[in-house]
């Protein structure tokens, strides 16, 4: 009787999970597009384009992340006047709170788009698509608000949108190698600073725009709302038409050869007839689910000192961003009088800057470890702040150029490391994730990047006319990443997987085709016989 039970049972070994994994690559039967039967329309269309899983996630992410930071740009420089437009007091009531409801929505909906994906109740295409109406729907109350709440809400709803980042990173995982995924996340961060830069000068495209509708008023500050519903719905048909479907399975069956468990509770349910398995394993797979997410395990993972320390990294450096961003602007209004053109070329400049240097880092990461380069990265923002306080400690304004170059320089500095400690830690946290975990993993360190966003600018607005005491707190938040990062380092030499999902599906493919071969040989011989 064992011997029977091993035959109809064989162990799972690394091949047998490789090739259960690759097994679920192949597109024939995810392309559903209504409940009645398969629509033909999608695999048409892909297949004018023949492309790999990682390219298409690479377009729909890129794309994301350009129309992300197109929006930032291009409604932030409006949204003060669009409220002051209903009546003067508005904007003083209503612009940070409609700046942080934005980013308070997603402290919600990050988790919850992770989780949906995590526990497969949903799949990732379908998560974007939802996250693209929302921001349709957000934007478009933004464009027609007739009251300034509205405009609030409408910023509000749109700011959903940014759930869709947890699992559309994760999928970033499952189609990449750790070798090959920082170069990647840097390609889509480069193609989201074009966004950036874009902005501004489709603000100053949009400026003559002035149109009556039937009393309906379209101008420079309500146009940005249709425009990027228009956007997002664009990107919507895109996700619809291109971005893959990508089984979690591919991932976790990688952990099945290291669990005697899963192989003991797979040999029992494939003893289970169909009718037991359909009332019984339900039941049992749900609470098994219940206890697999409650595990106290799981919450300990994120405390482990090399996962710990990259969450932290990366909150410190969008925190740190969005309080300099906050602060600059009233400090050099302050010292120097720059009024908005002038300030608006410093922030074109830096974005200029980061382009570079994302540039600059595909170049370096084939020759320098992540690890080395975050830690220089944290160095060189440390003494950057403690620069800027003795700056402003001994500020001279009757010597304005000198010190607009020390600023400027200063600036260039921060903006260095700022965009290293954005990109570096996100990358190594899902090397030190498990993959299995990829999905909720996301959402908590999205959710934490959504602290940052909110905690940043009222940081830096609210200490405004002291930016000295602001540096002094931003160093002194490096200085604990320094403590953290050091303590990790050692833990944070990853070694590169040996595939990718692109290699699975060529092995599939490879798979695929010895069993045709074989097959056709089998019948061959019958009929000789």
């Amino acid at each position: 009787m064992e011997n029977q039970a091993a035959e109809q049972n064989p162990p799972v070994t690394s091949a047998t999970a490789c090739k259960e994994s690759t097994s679920l690559i192949s597109n024939e039967d995810i392309d559903k597009c209504c409940p009645r039967g398969r629509c033909r329309c999608c695999d048409w269309f892909r297949g004018l384009f023949p492309l790999s899983a990682k390219t298409r996630v690479g377009i729909i992410g890129g794309s994301w992340g350009l129309l992300t930071g197109i929006e930032r740009v291009i409604i932030l420089p409006t949204l003060w006047l669009y409220l002051n437009k209903f009546h003067s007091s508005a904007g003083a009531q209503f612009y940070g709170a409609t700046l942080a409801g934005f980013n308070l929505l997603p402290l919600l909906c990050n988790p919850l788009f992770g989780w949906l994906s995590q526990r497969r109740f949903a799949r990732v295409r379908l998560l974007i698509v939802v996250a693209n109406l929302l921001e349709i729907c957000g934007n478009f109350i933004y464009f027609t608000a007739p009251a300034p709440w509205l405009v609030f809400f409408g910023r509000f709803v749109a700011g959903a949108g940014s759930a869709a980042e947890p699992p559309l990173y994760a999928d970033v995982v499952r189609v990449t190698s750790k070798k090959e995924r920082t170069s990647f996340m840097v390609h889509l961060l480069l193609v989201k600073q074009f966004g950036i830069i874009a902005g501004p000068a489709l603000t100053m495209l949009m400026h003559p725009i002035h149109a009556e509708v039937n009393q309906f008023v379209i101008d420079v500050y309500n146009s940005p709302g249709l425009f990027m519903a228009f956007l997002w719905a664009i990107h919507t048909i895109a996700v619809i038409l291109v971005y893959p479907d990508i089984p979690h399975d591919s991932i976790e069956a990688s952990a099945v050869e290291k669990s005697p468990e899963t192989s003991e509770e797979s040999s029992e349910q494939s003893d289970k007839t169909p009718t037991t398995e359909s009332t019984t394993t339900i039941c049992d797979d749900l609470g098994h689910s219940v206890r697999k997410y409650t595990d106290p395990e799981k919450l300990r993972m994120y405390f482990r000192i090399d996962i710990f320390s990259m969450i932290f990294i990366a909150f410190a450096g969008y925190f740190c961003l969005l309080a300099f961003e906050s602060v600059l602007s009233p400090l050099l209004s302050h010292l120097f009088h720059w009024d908005e053109f002038n300030i608006s070329l410093v922030y074109l400049g830096c974005g200029i800057e980061i382009v570079l240097i994302y540039v600059a880092f595909r170049l370096f990461l084939a020759r320098q470890q992540e690890r080395y380069l975050l830690l220089l990265a944290i160095c060189l923002l440390l003494g950057a702040y403690f620069f800027n306080f003795a700056l402003l400690v001994y500020v001279d304004t009757r010597k304005p150029a000198v010190y607009i170059t020390l600023i400027i320089i200063s600036t260039s500095i921060q903006v260095l490391g700022l965009t290293a400690t954005s990109a570096l830690p996100e990358s190594m946290y899902t090397k030190a994730v498990p993959d299995s975990e990829t999905d909720m993993a996301q959402g908590v360190f999205r959710t934490v990047m959504c602290v940052a966003l909110l905690g940043g600018p009222l940081l830096g607005g609210g200490l405004h006319v002291l930016p000295w005491l602001v540096f002094i707190l931003l160093a002194g938040i490096m200085a604990v990443c320094l403590a953290l990062l050091v303590k990790a380092y050692p833990l944070l030499n990853y070694q590169c997987e040996a595939q990718n999902w692109d290699d699975l599906e060529r092995e599939e493919a490879e798979a695929e085709a010895a069993t045709a071969a074989d097959a056709t040989k089998s019948a061959a011989d019958q009929n000789g016989q």
